[in-house]
């Protein structure tokens, strides 16, 4: 809703000489030409394809003979049929189930169950005993009972089918009714008698027990408990828990076969006979219907009830009919119904009726909230532009090729140019004050109609134009005529007034005319906008006023008094208090700082923007008429009413349901009779004229949807969860009937020992009932793909159903709401997961989420188990490294002891030249001590420098602690032993002491060591793909440090300064640590090796240094790396990042870690690694990534 405030001149104009505009011009019948008067002759036609007079019904009201159903129009029916996946179109029974399916037994294709969307299909091929299916129960527990022909009764809990015939002690084997009594028995009618089942053993009733008759048809327990049986030739039988009691034809029914019964709510039982009709018993005595009193058929196939209290009785060729207590409502398939033969009614959640027929499939009545009229039913002519009601209520209707008819609910009268009527183009239709009828007309003026003569008036009589787009009696009683080119007329009974641009309208033609409350006129006009008239001046607004279109095809006053505008962009609303603002106005030229019009669109809610018709209802609904179909407009309660609003509720049109395509725009093409229904001419062959009762459309159902997830998938794949749960109870019957509806046929074995191996490592405890899906999955890693497939149990319009989804642990929000019935979800981590599952109904009811819980496992690679394997691995690897090492370098320091004892030999022998060779010895001596010294550092640096390469520095520490406190207890321990000896258990104590303390020094440097080597592997460990939030201040810091260190630690004469400049103000960001850690480091490395090669050249006064800088840009953050080496030469600064590629001598490089740098930055994070060098000045690498 647009409510934009404009500052705007709104320019008054007088139709009263003033300067600039000419005075209207006003013609006088008497002094003009006589309009042609024709006085209707002939007989009054009635146009259709009705097959004589006698088809036209002309009832009294207070009898029960119904409405002619050619004069009821074409109802709301929708019909599925094996096209659409039911199992066969010869339908003998129906059944809604506890949770809204439905399911329909046919005549050889089995049973059907119906959930909205699609049919699921069961034959003897899944278990069920007999593909032709009587009757159909559900009893207390939720298992559904089929009655067969000849196999007696199969029940189906939801995985198989169980069977039972004449053999566990069925009476017989065709079983035509099933029903449970109030005690939770069973009782099945079959072709032998009756068969009582208590859940263990059957028991038989026949004739020998008082049965009149054994074939029974149907069974009704009434109010009080007793149970009633139908029969074929022997009457009803009636048994009060210890005997029958028979009726039949001398008792008062109307004949003995009888093929169905029924209890009403007020405690009648009503019988549907093979040929005699309906006969109803209140307990005294019985009542008969049959066609004469307007029952569609005397062969009757079923009675049943719906919520609203009507009876509804299928017949055997008539249709259906229903009876609400006074009168009987007949539908044939000239009201929608497919088939005539009617064997089963159900209804449904939302208070439609199935109609299951014997050749035509299925027939979903939907209420008599809309019904349609064409030719077919008596229209004239398809395209109805104007409708108008005359004193009487009978309707008249303006078509556009057929001329006038008149509808009195029970037929259709035409008046053509034998009966008087001039033209046969009528554009619009009216009554006014005086119960006359007018109606405009294309090229033929206006044609007035007083009930027995058509008078024309053309432009020769005065009026404006020919052709006649609107018409509208005032308040005074004068009539105003909109035309195509002339303006608009006003006619008082003896002149015509007209007004065109010459007096102030802003174009001639004018498509509408309202008068509001404060007595205005208002004309909405073709490509001009609006004009308000007062009687003496023209107000216009168009589009820079903030109306949506030039073109208005229609104006409404609401019962707050706001003003309605139907444009070709949109519908525009005029508050009451702008209203009264311009009614008013005193000044030619006003200023206005408030908005003049809202404005709603199809970003409203609207099914289009070309809103040609606006009807307010009598529950002060505005419906509005577009190109694509009725929608509600409905005002918000709680809004502030000096500037109210309005929502859009129901859409009524052909996507969702409803016999309406698009509205025409001629005005009073939606015209609300006097009894509140609303007509609706529309545009198409199909529909022709709309009968709409918006109370027939108020009883919607208050349940939410019902949600099931019917399919789940691994890996995009079937599995049949039963061929897996080989420990489930009649496993063989289950997988069949799962293989059946998954791939439509039986699986060999070799298929199922593919199936078997193929998800043999998925876990599960059970399987659910009626859609085989697996409870407490267990999915391996290899398997961590899953999609599911869900509906809900929605009978009416499943197709507007909207779904919702999260899976918990994956997805942070709930997806939008969408039509799609299923989601799939890939590469799922290990972890516990919830699908969550929402629905909508087109009521906007939402049910409670649905919820399925799985788990995936994690790869070997990933278990706890191999993590304390690789904590151990490293721990072991460092002290058997380390400790190998120390014994070579004591026996390195052995080696060199006995070098230095001989060498002493040696000195000792010569004793000539003493002071020489002693001098020597000396020297010899020192050398080699200095050797051993440096031997013994320059061992343990390098093998400890292989080894810890970067963290050296961090686990020096505490390892030195470690063997400082080692040292020192051991050393405790012989002093403990000597004092031990000594009998000094005071000293003895106090070192206990200290060796305790000592202990707990190295448990603390020990678990300080066993961190560090924690982080070593969480650094180490391979990425997983997923971007964390990091501080990336805090990485570059650690990674400078740990590269630095590792530097050192190979070379201890290197030496380099550092300078970070870091930009807090980035704070965390989403990325791959692992990932951006090794480009930090490799970056870092290459800046130490380029600053320590140059260092190494013996520059003077050369210092190396190292620049690390992040900086937050507005769409990115950049981490540079400078130098102030040699810098890369321009020659080779386009290879710099090919693999391979190194400037290192062989042996030092791979020549991959810029490549691969590369690769990670802008393959892996989407961002950029840039170089700018100088040679001999330096180097820099900016890593460029996206926030």
């Amino acid at each position: 809703m647009n409510t934009e405030a404009l500052n705007l001149t709104i320019k008054k104009s007088s139709s009263q000489n003033e300067v600039g505009y000419k005075a209207p011009q006003q013609y006088f019948l008497a002094n003009l030409p006589t309009p042609k008067k024709t006085k209707i002759t002939g007989v009054q036609t009635s146009i259709g394809n009705q097959e004589s007079s006698a088809n036209h019904f002309f009832i009294d009201k207070n009898t029960n003979l119904p409405i002619p159903e050619e004069a009821q129009g074409k109802a709301l029916f929708t019909t599925y049929t094996s096209d659409d996946g039911l199992a066969l179109d010869q339908v003998h029974s129906s059944y809604k189930d506890r949770n809204g399916h439905l399911w329909f037994g046919t005549n050889g294709g089995g049973v059907s169950r119906f959930d909205g969307k699609k049919f699921t299909n069961y034959t003897n091929l899944h278990g069920l005993a007999s593909n032709i299916v009587w009757s159909i129960l559900e009893d207390r527990n939720g298992n559904i009972w089929f009655g067969t022909d000849g196999n007696g009764v199969s029940k189906y809990d939801g995985k198989v089918f169980t069977n039972y015939s004449t053999k566990e002690g069925l009476s017989g084997d065709v079983v035509f009714s099933i029903k449970e009594d109030r005690k939770g028995m069973l009782w099945f009618g079959t072709s032998g008698g009756i068969t009582k089942y208590d859940g263990k053993r059957f028991s038989k009733y026949t004739v020998t027990e008082g049965l009149y008759n054994n074939t029974i048809k149907d069974i009704l327990e009434d109010r009080k408990g007793d149970l009633w049986f139908a029969t074929l030739g022997g009457g009803v039988s009636r048994y009060n828990g210890s005997s029958f009691t028979t009726y039949r034809l001398g008792n008062g029914l109307t004949s003995d076969t009888i093929r169905s019964i029924y209890e009403d709510v007020k405690g009648n039982i009503w019988f549907g006979t093979n040929s005699a009709g309906l006969c109803k018993y209140d307990g005294v005595r019985f009542v008969s219907y049959t066609i004469k009193d307007g029952l569609a058929g005397n062969k009757i196939m079923t009675v049943r009830g719906d919520s609203k209290g009507n009876i509804w009785i299928g017949t055997n060729g008539g249709g259906v009919s229903k009876f609400d207590g006074k009168k009987f409502i007949n539908y044939t398939s000239r009201n929608g119904l497919e088939s005539s033969r009617v064997p089963c009614i159900t209804e449904d959640d939302r208070g439609n009726l199935w109609f299951g027929t014997f050749g035509g499939g299925v027939s979903k009545f939907g209420g008599n909230g809309f019904s349609n009229y064409t030719v077919k039913q008596g229209l004239p002519n398809n395209i109805i532009y104007g409708i108008t009601e005359d004193r009487s209520g009978n309707l008249w209707l303006g078509s556009f090729g057929g001329g006038i008819c008149k509808y009195d609910l029970k037929s259709f009268t035409g008046y053509s140019l034998a009966q008087g009527l001039s033209n046969y183009n009528i554009y619009c239709a009216a009554k006014d004050s005086k119960g006359n009828l007018w109606f405009g007309t294309f090229e033929g003026g206006v044609i007035q109609f007083d009930g027995q003569y058509f008078t024309q008036y053309t432009t020769a009589n005065g009026l404006a134009g020919d052709i006649v787009f609107c018409i509208k009696e005032d308040s005074k009683g004068n009539l105003w005529f909109g035309t195509s080119t002339g303006g608009v007329s006003k006619f008082d009974g003896k002149s015509f007034v007209n007004y065109t641009q010459e007096q102030g309208l802003p174009v001639n033609g004018v498509f509408c005319i309202t008068e509001d409350s404060s007595g205005d006129l208002w004309f909405g006009t073709y490509g001009g906008g609006i004009s308000k008239f007062d009687g003496k001046s023209f107000i216009n607004f168009n589009t820079q006023q903030g109306l949506a279109d030039n073109t208005v095809w229609t104006i409404t006053e609401d019962n707050k008094k706001n003003l309605w505008f139907g444009t070709q962009q949109g519908l525009n609303m005029m508050t009451k208090e702008m209203v009264n603002t311009f009614h008013f106005l005193s000044s030619k030229d006003t200023v206005l700082t408030k908005p003049i019009f809202q404005t709603y669109t199809i970003r409203n809610g609207l099914p289009d923007n070309f809103v040609t018709q606006i009807v307010e209802g009598n529950d002060h609904i505005l419906y509005v008429g577009t190109n694509l179909g009725m929608f509600e407009l409905i005002a918000d309660s709680s809004a502030d009413q000096t500037q109210p609003s309005w929502h859009v509720g129901k859409v009524f049109n052909t996507i969702t349901g409803y016999p309406i395509k698009d509205v025409n725009a001629g005005q009073g093409a939606m015209y609300l009779d006097s009894k509140g229904i609303i007509w609706i001419a529309t545009g198409s062959e199909k529909t022709g004229l709309v009968r709409f009762d918006p109370t027939a459309i108020r009883n919607t159902s208050s349940k939410p949807p019902v949600l099931v997830i019917q399919k789940l998938k691994i890996n995009n794949e079937n599995p049949i969860w039963n061929d897996l749960d080989s420990l489930g109870v009649d496993h063989d019957k289950a997988v069949v009937i799962e293989e059946m509806n998954a791939f439509g046929r039986q699986l060999n074995d070799d298929e199922r020992v593919q199936q078997k191996n193929k998800f043999k490592k998925i876990k599960f405890s059970g399987i659910n009932s009626w859609y085989p899906i697996p409870q407490d999955l267990v999915l391996p890693y290899e398997r961590n793909s899953i999609g599911f497939e869900f509906n809900a149990i929605e009978t009416d319009k499943n197709y507007l159903v909207k779904y919702q989804y999260k899976l918990e642990g994956y997805d942070k929000d709930w997806s939008p709401w969408t039509n799609t019935t299923t989601a799939s979800f890939g590469n799922i981590d290990e972890g516990s997961y919830t699908f969550m599952l929402k629905a909508q109904n087109d009521q906007g009811l939402v049910s409670e989420p649905l919820m399925y819980t799985f788990k995936v496992l994690p790869p070997w690679w990933r278990t706890w188990w191999m993590y304390v394997f690789y904590v151990v691995a490293v721990f072991a690897g460092i002290t058997f490294v380390f400790r190998w090492n120390t014994r070579r370098i004591l026996q390195q320091k052995k080696t060199l002891e006995q070098k230095v004892v001989l060498a002493t030999q040696q000195i000792r022998q010569e004793k000539e030249n003493v002071e020489i060779q002693k001098q020597i010895a000396e020297d010899t001596l020192k050398q080699l001590k200095d050797t051993q010294t440096q031997l013994i550092q320059s061992e343990k640096m390098a093998s400890l420098g292989e080894l810890t390469a970067g963290i050296a520095h961090e686990i020096q520490n505490p390892l030195n602690f470690v063997n400082n406190f080692s040292e020192v207890s051991a050393e405790l321990l012989e002093e403990m032993k000597q004092e031990i000896d000594k009998g000094n258990l005071d000293d003895v104590k106090d070192i206990a002491g200290d060796i305790q303390q000592n202990l707990q020094k190295i448990h603390y440097h020990g678990k300080r060591a066993g961190d560090i080597v924690k982080g070593m592997l969480q650094h180490s460990r391979s990425s997983s793909g997923q971007k964390e939030p990091i501080a990336i201040n805090n990485l570059c810091d650690e990674y400078c440090r740990l590269a630095y260190h590792g530097l050192k630690a190979k070379d201890k004469t290197f030496n380099a300064g550092f300078e970070t400049k870091f930009d807090e103000s980035i704070g965390v960001i989403q990325v791959m640590p692992q990932e951006i850690g090794r480009v930090i480091l490799n970056l870092i490395n290459n800046a130490l090796y380029a600053v320590n090669e140059r260092k190494r050249s013996g520059e003077k006064d050369y210092e190396p240094m190292v620049f690390i800088e992040t900086k937050k840009h507005e769409n990115e953050i950049s981490i540079t790396v400078a130098d102030n080496g040699m810098g890369v030469p321009e020659h080779i600064k386009s290879k710099i990042f090919q693999p391979f590629f190194t400037t290192k001598p062989t042996g030092e490089g791979t020549g991959l870690g810029l490549s691969l740098s590369y690769d990670i930055i802008t393959k892996g994070h989407g961002g950029r690694l840039t170089l700018e060098s100088e040679s001999g000045k330096g180097t820099k690498f900016i890593i460029h990534l996206p926030v």
